[in-house]
This record gives structure tokens, sequence and C-alpha cells, in this order.
């Protein structure tokens, strides 16, 4: 039987791409490869605490751009009136 892919797309920041990259190289694989495994590794241990640290890390991190993208918006909608 043949596995189907899906493309889903996650977004990193330039240095986390890079870095993915550079690990993908030294590995002698893909990034598509390497995300796969990655992936599968977190989710294997998503109960761990440490993940669920970098879980709430990230959700954070999330959190404070999208507010601080919304003041800015905010701002340039009242300047423009």
């Amino acid at each position: 039987m043949t596995t189907r892919f899906v493309q889903q797309p996650v977004a990193l920041t330039h240095d986390q791409q890079a870095e993915l990259r550079a690990a993908a190289l030294r590995q002698r694989v893909g990034t598509g490869l390497l995300g796969r495994v990655l992936i599968r590794h977190g989710l294997d241990h998503l109960d761990d605490a440490e993940v669920q640290d970098l879980i709430a890390d990230e959700a954070a991190a999330e959190r404070d751009r999208r507010t601080a993208a919304a003041e800015i918006n905010l701002s340039r909608a009242r300047a423009a009136h």
C-alpha cells in the first residue's frame, strides 16, 4: 500500500529554516524528510514535560506577535484618519 502525502505549510523563522537545512545536510537527507521525522518524534513525545513547555513557549510567542501586529495596524488606521 502506498502512503499518500499532503502538504502542511509550517512557518519558520529564517534561523529555524537555516538550522533545518544545515541539519538535513549533516544527516544527508532532504529537509522534508527530516521535518517528517522531527514531527513524528514530537508527536510520539507530545505528553513529555519538555515538549509541553516548548508548546507553551511557542503559543506565547505567537500571541505576542499577533498582538504586536494588531497594535501596529490600529496605529496605522488611527494615523490615516
